[in-house]
């Protein structure tokens, strides 16, 4: 239906023809948390979003059957991403000031389609995962799978990964990723799962839903995170509450195309500071 009006859009316009993760704006959280997707994109694409004085950096390239993406970030500390190792004091500090968490991580992929290559029923998708830890040195990885069957899709990632917090105490986990989703007309729905094997077991549990109009791309997001550090009363002077060891955010997002070739993004939240952040995207 949505090729059929002029006031809709496909889902397929915006996210580069991913096969999940169709409703979460832009190309960095899908190369974190469903890589497995990145194999049905069909262009070249490099994506920025700035906040503050800080930039992230995200590029996919494929053929449709073979796809890669690179994130500068791993998007850590996103409302779309992983829950990052961090000691209390610097998580409080981090949030009182209203920063964005600052990852040393690089995140790769090199994704295949497996199965169904031309089906517009079923199709299969493996995707490898490297990552690599500045602060630490150290590298990680592992591999993901998402499967379609027709508007459906779901996807499971499992990868190793490692964290440094203020007192130079390294962690070493895995992080489980999990996430469903369709798209129907020019309406897309994901819900992801992130359980993390740390010694205090961090989740969060993301909802986005997008609905795509001519040229523009609406997200409305609702997460919730257990985190496990005890959540801020007042920042001056700093009272906490140790039984309060989770939050829920929501989020906002604007995505306009000009001439299919570039897209500009307005979000709210993304960096789970109540900020605004701004987005640039272009396909070649």
């Amino acid at each position: 239906m949505c090729d059929k009006f002029d006031f809709l859009d496909c889902p397929d316009v915006f996210s580069g023809n991913r096969s999940g993760g169709a409703s979460v704006p832009g190309q960095g959280p899908s190369i974190s948390t469903v890589p497995a997707s990145i194999a049905n994109i069909d262009r070249t694409g490099i994506e920025i979003i700035k906040y503050e004085n800080s930039f992230d950096l995200n590029l996919v390239a494929g053929t449709g059957v073979v796809g890669s993406g690179f994130s500068t970030t791993n998007n850590e500390g996103t409302f779309f991403g992983n829950i990052p190792i961090e000691s209390d004091q610097e998580y409080w500090v981090r949030k009182t000031n209203s920063d964005k968490y600052k990852s040393k991580k690089i995140n790769g992929v090199l994704a295949f389609n497996i199965l169904g290559k031309k089906s517009k029923i079923f199709s299969a998708s493996l995707g490898l995962v490297g990552k690599y830890n500045g602060e630490t040195s150290k590298f990680g990885g592992g591999a993901g799978l998402t499967l379609r069957f027709g508007v459906l899709s779901a996807s499971y990632t499992r990868t190793r990964d490692d964290g440094m917090d203020g007192s130079g105490l390294v962690s070493s986990y895995y992080t489980d990723s999990l996430s469903a989703g369709f798209k129907i007309a020019n309406v897309a729905v994901d819900y992801t799962l992130l359980k993390n094997s740390t010694e205090y077991q961090t989740t969060a549990r993301i909802f986005s839903l997008s609905v795509f109009l001519k040229k523009i791309m609406l997200t409305y997001g609702k997460r919730s995170e257990d985190h496990g550090h005890p959540g801020i009363l007042t920042a001056e002077p700093l009272q906490v509450d140790s039984t309060d060891l989770s939050d829920r955010y929501g989020f906002l997002g604007v995505q306009v195309m000009i001439k299919k070739k570039f897209i500009i993004g307005i979000y709210h939240n993304y960096y789970l500071n109540n900020d605004l952040s701004v987005a640039f995207s272009a396909f070649f």
